[in-house]
């Protein structure tokens, strides 16, 4: 049976062994699929020889099961398997088979099929006791402060680390200019770039 598709879910993860070692993977529903390879793992059948020899060594505990990238566009998985397997040294790498490579460009879009927020929703957001988010869409999203004040921020996994970055606060950058700001920070990734790294360097230089 086929992977159902979630929003939100469909891109790029990682499988980090206690000795770092590493193995990339893709799937329309990360969290399904990284059940799936640790369940496998546990019960000593899964397809790649090195994860299982790993689990048997370590048990399962020790290892990292991550979500690493989000992608809008499913068509672009292979080219940003390939990005991420490139990246990582082949001599910590656990994937047996190297992603064929990928000649289609890989295509970012602001396309409002890809987030949930309209500025109508943005506008009727109310503040709380406690400050909360709500989600736009591949890790962007709005926190809204106690005092009403709402900024833009992006929600990652960089190196095994969970890591945020603020675009601004609402209405000063709007919906489409926190959207761009967003797939700018994709491509920082994609790049090998922490995006919250670069805009506290950025911020440095100008304080020069």
């Amino acid at each position: 049976m086929a992977t159902k598709r979630v929003r939100g879910e469909v891109g790029i993860y990682r499988i980090t062994s206690p000795n770092d070692r590493i193995y990339i993977g893709q799937s329309v529903n990360m969290s399904q699929r990284l059940r799936g390879h640790k369940n496998k793992m546990e019960q000593g059948r899964h397809q790649n020889a090195i994860l299982n020899h790993s689990a048997a060594k370590y048990g399962t505990s020790g290892f990292k099961f991550e979500p690493i990238f989000c992608v809008f566009d499913e068509d672009d998985l292979d080219g940003f398997e390939q990005q991420f397997m490139d990246g990582t040294p082949r001599e910590v790498l656990m994937n047996l088979v190297a992603v064929e490579p990928v000649q289609r460009r890989i295509n970012y879009t602001s396309d409002a099929k890809n987030y949930t927020l309209s500025v109508a929703k943005v506008d009727a957001l109310q503040p709380k006791e406690k400050p909360y988010k709500v989600a736009d869409g591949c890790g962007l999203f709005l926190r809204v402060s106690a005092s009403g004040s709402k900024t833009w921020c992006y929600g990652y996994n960089f190196e095994g680390k969970r890591k945020e970055v603020t675009f601004g606060q609402y209405p000063y950058v709007g919906v489409e200019e926190a959207r761009e700001k967003h797939l700018a920070a994709w491509r920082l990734i994609a790049e090998g770039v922490c995006p919250a790294e670069a805009k506290k360097n950025e911020k440095a230089l100008l304080k020069r």
